[in-house]
């Protein structure tokens, strides 16, 4: 059971980084770098409740590094799923 835990511990880790790492595109080297406006909309996240324990944190990160505003919203992945396919207005699906 232990191992059990571990390994989907690890797993959840794997994937919220992959998930952060996936939408910010390195700008080229001779682009100005983006300014955030203040009427910017936050990154909108829908993820399964299990993500609850780690996903905050990696917002705040995320955030820290990009200056972009991130809003989680948790719930059943089946629930949200078909939330997205009635026009939910997230950005991310986890």
């Amino acid at each position: 059971m232990i191992y059990r835990d571990h390994a989907l511990r690890r797993w959840l880790w794997m994937t919220a980084l992959l998930a952060c790492g996936c939408g910010v595109p390195k700008p080229a080297a001779d682009a100005p770098a983006p300014t955030p406006s203040k009427a910017a909309e936050p990154l909108r996240v829908a993820a399964a409740s299990d993500l609850q324990a780690v996903l905050p944190e990696l917002a705040k990160r995320f955030t820290a590094v990009t200056k972009a505003e991130v809003s989680l919203t948790f719930g059943a992945s089946g629930q949200l799923a078909e939330q997205l396919k009635e026009g939910a207005p997230f950005d991310v699906f986890l």
